[in-house]
């Protein structure tokens, strides 16, 4: 008789159904090894969209993204009734928002194993009230987890310096990140011949000699928008043969001031692109990536680039310290800091040798820790050991891997 396998069951919980990007690749990976996932997140065609590209069950439950009391139980509510009903041995509870009403409902479910999955920090300095906000619900879901997986060593650093999290809770799966970099089949360089290159940049409109200093992400004062246009200024007119390319929608939560959009869209040197689901032909067309954000948990952004073999200028910050390592695989400055950030930016426009020693090591740094397969085994590993912490069984792989 064939052998029976008793699987696992995993339950993710996402407020919003669009950070279920973070599980491509991974949700197969583990049903391998014995875990079946299932997923809860708000409703809505992402949902049920990422569901069938996982191959994996969904089940809506509503949550909002800002701090409702009366939605927020309603959610506490409903995120129990569904676990105790699913009845997992571990569930995992993503982002500070989800940490806030997942990791309730799980507690009161009398889950086995909870994890906080914390994706990175939420805004602090706007307000006296806000921080507290902020600095309670991390000692709140800290409480109520059994584990926490932060997305760094800087994050996971920070939290337990400041007291935060207990030390000896939180880990970091491999080299951080939520799910890795695809440094094989999307973010390669080698898939990307000369030719192909001169396509991509033909459709941006980008001369095929020209240098491109691109930014991926979203158009945000968090961001660093402004020191990155007010960087662009005073290099522009030293380097009539350089553009700037900028990949990412406005985001109207954290607007930037119509005068700094007005001088990107009048800018000839300057090209702005909507947001893309292959953002690696984008990469593809850049020599170098630029990153002035001023806070970030892990940003996938320096990682993709490093993976497409491009030097990242970033701002050094808890999460881009751990993507960039300044002076091997990029350059890291002060936030806020124009004058770094052009002196940066024109180190490596003026040494092409230079953009090319930073970008090859970067890749082989994701791919040494940052690349996916790296972070699933690393979080297959955690899983197990939780397992038998708790006294319960590890299961056994369905798929023959090694």
């Amino acid at each position: 008789m064939p052998k029976l396998h008793t699987m696992t069951k995993v339950v993710q919980v996402f407020p919003s159904p669009q950070s279920l990007i973070f599980l491509r690749g991974q949700t197969a990976y583990m049903t391998e090894r014995g875990f079946e996932t299932t997923v809860i997140s708000s409703p809505g065609p992402l949902l049920g969209q990422y569901g069938r590209e996982l191959d994996v069950r969904t089940i809506e439950v509503p949550m909002r993204r800002d701090i409702s009391p009366r939605h927020d139980l309603m959610s506490i509510y409903g995120l129990m009734r569904v676990i105790k009903a699913l009845d997992p041995e571990i569930v995992e509870i993503n982002t500070v928002k989800g940490g806030i009403i997942g990791l309730p409902a799980a507690t009161l479910a009398k889950a086995p194993i909870r994890i906080y999955h914390h994706h990175g920090p939420s805004a602090l300095g706007y307000s006296r009230i806000q921080d507290l906000a902020v600095i309670a619900s991390e000692k709140f879901s800290a409480a109520l987890s059994t584990r926490i997986f932060a997305v760094s060593d800087s994050v996971k650093e920070l939290a337990e310096d400041s007291g935060w999290w207990p030390k000896g809770k939180a880990c970091v799966l491999g080299g951080g990140s939520c799910n890795g970099v695809d440094s094989v089949t999307r973010f390669n360089p080698s898939e990307f011949d000369v030719s192909k290159r001169a396509e991509l940049r033909r459709r941006f409109g980008i001369d095929i000699d020209a240098t491109v200093i691109g930014y991926v992400g979203r158009v945000a004062n968090l961001k660093g928008i402004v020191e990155l246009q007010q960087a662009w200024h005073q290099i522009r007119p030293d380097s009539p043969n350089t553009v700037l390319l900028i990949v990412g929608d406005e985001d109207e939560n954290d607007a930037v001031s119509i005068g700094i959009l007005e001088q990107f869209h009048t800018d000839s040197s300057v090209i702005l692109s909507a947001s893309m689901s292959d953002i690696e032909s984008a990469y593809a067309c850049m020599d170098l990536v630029v990153l002035p954000s001023y806070r970030e948990g892990l940003p996938n952004v320096p990682l993709e680039a490093s993976s497409m073999e491009l030097p990242v200028v970033a701002t050094r910050i808890p999460g881009n310290v751990d993507a960039v390592m300044d002076g091997i695989t990029g350059t890291l400055v002060q936030p806020r800091d124009v004058a770094e950030l052009v002196a940066a930016i024109r180190m490596y426009l003026c040494d092409p040798p230079l953009r090319r020693q930073h970008g090859v090591a970067g890749r082989e740094r994701v791919q040494q820790i940052f690349r996916r397969e790296v972070i699933w085994e690393a979080k297959y590993h955690e899983y197990c050991q939780l397992l038998r912490k708790r006294g319960l069984p590890v299961p056994e792989p369905v798929g023959d891997f090694t």
